[in-house]
């Protein structure tokens, strides 16, 4: 399928393929890879996580709202996108975690239900640490899998119920509200702990509410010329968490309210991933090795600290070039072969829940 047909066609999930937005989330991989395997005071390996968080929203709150305003039954969208997530994220995810725990890798079995029920960050937040260390990149996935579960049912209930069509944007924005009161709430004692109570979902309801908000704005028609303006904030984050927010505002900073501020960011780069002026968006996003590292960008994130701590022992794993190079190679190889063998089949099947009855409308195969 060509690239312009690619761009257009909203195929069964409601929602045009767009090459750029896999080049973010090729980015997003790419700065949690540089902060795991090369520089662990690497400010962006949080924000590559976020960023994802972000995409996630604006895509998932995309497609529901799309299929709801086709006129599909509520149970059939929930039905169609819970069978669509599963063929995306169990696989590759039960995968790595049963061979793991066949190999009793660092004592994982002693903590198995936590990780089989996509409740890890529930784990490593009551329990303050990191352990098993093989384990903890998997709090992400969980909070995704939290939110697919509880946002569709709460977004498609406003959208039916809710006599103001402006429902379900208060909704969006009530997320990121949500956020920032439990930020607010929390002690700086409690901002400071790692983990913390910071991998809950409630604490990333703003970069998933921002990435809603943003769908629900764009459906309505608006921003789609306005995509300059949150760019714009791409700077002002960029600047705070280079040079530090709490250099100029510490009162925020020590209620750790910079995070809500870098949603700005986040939404930013979508808006310029798909309405950015296309040569430039293209050049920088939807080039050929971006794009192929996006769409495995899932595996890499997945796999690559199983092989991290797989290769070398704790003791041994020395952040740098060598580690980069080795555990990186070795995760974009076997993200390539999950891809090719056990993912692209498997979203062939997604074509038997569709949100709507296909009524002639191409496929686009590579959207959420």
């Amino acid at each position: 399928m060509g690239r312009m047909t690619d761009r257009t066609a909203a195929g069964l999930t409601g929602i045009a393929y767009c090459p750029e937005i896999d080049g973010l989330r090729a980015l997003a991989a790419m700065c949690v890879l540089v902060g795991h395997l090369y520089w662990l005071e690497f400010g962006l390996a949080g924000s590559g996580v976020r960023l994802f968080f972000c995409i996630s929203g604006y895509l998932i709150t995309h497609i529901l709202l799309s299929a709801h305003a086709s006129g599909a039954a509520t149970w059939d969208i929930l039905r169609a996108f819970w069978a669509r997530r599963v063929l995306r994220i169990f696989p590759p995810y039960y995968l790595a975690l049963l061979i793991a725990l066949a190999l009793n890798a660092y004592d994982i079995r002693d903590t198995a239900w936590w990780h089989l029920t996509f409740t890890t960050n529930i784990l490593l937040a009551l329990r303050g640490d990191w352990d098993p260390i093989i384990t903890g990149h998997l709090w992400s996935l969980a909070v995704e899998e939290q939110f697919y579960l509880l946002w569709p049912v709460g977004l498609l209930l406003a959208l039916q119920w809710g006599r103001d069509p402006r429902a379900a944007g208060l909704l969006c924005a009530g997320l990121i509200a949500l956020a920032i009161t439990w930020n607010l709430a929390l002690s700086e004692a409690q901002h400071a702990r790692e983990p913390g109570y910071g991998l809950l979902l409630v604490q990333q309801l703003d970069a998933l509410g921002a990435g809603a908000l943003l769908a629900w704005v764009e459906a309505r028609g608006r921003l789609r010329r306005w995509w300059t303006v949150p760019v714009l904030a791409v700077v002002v984050t960029g600047l705070s968490m280079t040079v530090g927010l709490s250099a100029f505002l510490p009162g925020l900073a020590a209620k750790g309210l910079s995070g809500p501020l870098s949603c700005l960011s986040y939404a930013g780069l979508i808006l310029f991933a798909r309405h950015g002026p296309r040569p430039l968006a293209g050049a920088l996003l939807g080039n050929r090795v971006l794009v192929w590292l996006g769409r495995r960008s899932y595996g890499i994130y997945l796999y690559h600290i199983y092989f991290a701590f797989g290769l070398f022992r704790p003791e041994q794993l020395r952040p740098g070039w060598a580690t980069l190079l080795v555990c990186g190679g070795v995760t974009i190889a076997a993200a390539a072969l999950s891809w090719r063998f056990m993912e692209q089949p498997l979203l062939k099947w997604k074509s038997r829940f569709a949100y709507v009855p296909p009524r002639g409308i191409a496929h686009a195969p590579h959207a959420v």
